[in-house]
């Protein structure tokens, strides 16, 4: 063999040496990316189920609080109520004693 062909051997040689450790870095890195990768969706999943939990909660305590708000307002409706009814016969209370002022009963 010639020496210029034995260069040219030892080249392609080297050459083939480069790409197969290409390769295995390609694998290996393509490796680690998969790995990452299904770590994170991993910890994605976790995060979208303690999301999930958090809406649930929280449509708990909106149904909640629309009850405790629609009792409140019940409570506050009937109150008013009362206290218009007891206006309305303080006034008419009132109403009998001016009436009495203007129009007193002589007694002779």
């Amino acid at each position: 063999m010639s020496p210029t062909l034995q260069s040219w051997a030892q080249v392609l040689s080297l050459g083939a040496i480069i790409v197969g450790a290409l390769l295995y870095q390609t694998h290996y890195i393509d490796k680690v990316i998969e790995g990452l990768r299904n770590e994170i969706n991993a910890r994605f999943s976790t995060v979208d189920e303690r999301f999930k939990s958090m809406e649930e909660r929280f449509a708990g305590l909106r149904a909640e609080l629309k009850a405790e708000i629609a009792g409140l307002r019940a409570e506050l409706k009937a109150e008013i109520a009362g206290l218009r009814a007891e206006m309305e016969q303080r006034f008419d209370n009132l109403d009998t004693r001016l009436d009495r002022i203007e129009h007193p009963v002589v007694r002779g």
